[in-house]
């Protein structure tokens, strides 16, 4: 973590676009897809430990994209910094890149919980 915490200041906006598409894409879907695929594996110990490694990565995703979206608002609180397509993308009016960042990043909200812990309590108690 701190490793990453030193290298989010430094990335510009086109970096960080690409970064979190292929976050979202090849590592944030298959781990939602397998602990959406383990509430149907009636609790077998195999799922148990796969989802228990998967949650873990999603909190690490969660604490990820908070410092994505903390790097977006300092690059929109500071447009006088040097990063040329950022400037380029809000003069223009083309604040497609900026946009798409925010969106990918809400899709990072660990929002399965509650489905997790109904999950945690059913393989407990059955």
């Amino acid at each position: 973590r701190e490793m990453v915490q030193q290298d989010i200041p430094d990335l510009k906006l086109f970096d960080m676009f690409y970064l979190v598409e292929y976050l979202t894409n090849d590592v944030l879907a298959p781990i939602d897809q397998r602990i959406r695929g383990s509430f149907s594996a009636n609790g077998q110990a195999e799922s148990f430990t796969r989802l228990s490694k998967d949650i873990v990565a999603r909190q690490r995703i969660h604490w990820l994209r908070m410092q994505f979206q903390c790097r977006l608002k300092e690059m929109m609180a500071n447009l006088d910094q040097d990063d040329e397509l950022l400037l380029h993308a809000m003069t223009r009016g083309r604040k497609e890149m900026v946009t798409a960042i925010d969106e990918s990043l809400l899709k990072w909200d660990f929002d399965m919980l509650p489905d997790i812990l109904s999950f945690l309590n059913t393989v407990s108690n059955g």
